[in-house]
């Protein structure tokens, strides 16, 4: 029993010495290095954050409905994917801790609704909802004397990786802002870039938006052979099926 104990606290200091690790690699650069714009596009809307999920989803209110679940709305973050909190993936709750320093100054957000006022802009083409009727949204917020885009920050961060399941719904300007932000991430092996094997052998198909592992079922038996690294530069995704 006792050998079992003590191997158990072993697992949990790993545990501890790899979040803190991870910790000080998401720490840099600053929260607002490189924003691609300091001002909210003339189609953003204010709105009141309620409460943060994870790292790409919120709960926010428009500014004239009262407090109240009823009138909160859910926002998935438009053009980015966090890693999942819920299944404790690396780095998804350094993710969370981003955004709420970002949206709400603390780690630590106050009980209740939080009260920030963000600027949400709209898909540029598509439907403004995703398939669980989650908002979807570029979200900008005032962060130090200027306006941060934190889909952008989460990017450049290396904690978000760049994700548009429904092509053109990021307009030309913003994709090319996030795309530079992965890339600056990659780079430097930020967050879950320093996870990543950019030489590992993915599968890619010819119209596919995705790389995937041999065994995933949406190859089919198909697919060419590649690296992480070139269907990255391709402005290819990690499947979200075999999370390649």
């Amino acid at each position: 029993m006792g050998c079992r104990n003590s191997k158990a606290a072993d697992t949990k200091e790993n545990h501890e010495s790899q979040d803190h690790q991870q910790s000080r690699s998401a720490a840099t650069p600053s929260l607002t290095t490189k924003a691609f714009t300091s001002v909210p596009p003339a189609t953003s809307q204010p709105y009141i954050l309620c409460a943060v999920y994870d790292g790409d989803t919120i709960r926010v209110r428009r500014p004239q409905e009262p407090k109240g679940r009823e009138h909160e709305l859910r926002l998935r973050f438009l053009g980015i994917d966090t890693p999942e909190l819920k299944e404790q993936e690396p780095f998804a709750l350094e993710a969370k801790n981003h955004l709420l320093e970002l949206l709400t100054g603390s780690i630590h957000p106050p009980k209740g609704e939080i009260g920030a006022t963000v600027f949400i802009t709209p898909p540029a083409t598509g439907s403004a909802v995703d398939k669980y009727d989650r908002m979807l949204g570029i979200v900008y917020v005032a962060h130090e004397g200027s306006m941060v885009c934190v889909n952008e920050s989460l990017l450049r961060k290396g904690l978000a990786r760049l994700y548009e399941p429904t092509p053109n719904q990021l307009a030309p300007d913003v994709h090319r802002a996030f795309e530079d932000a992965q890339k600056d991430a990659r780079k430097h092996k930020r967050a879950i870039w320093s996870l990543t094997d950019e030489k590992a052998t993915v599968y890619t198909t010819t119209n596919g938006k995705a790389y995937h592992l041999k065994d995933c079922e949406h190859l089919r038996g198909g697919g060419r052979a590649g690296t992480v690294g070139s269907a990255l530069d391709r402005g290819l995704a990690a499947c979200r099926t075999c999370h390649a």
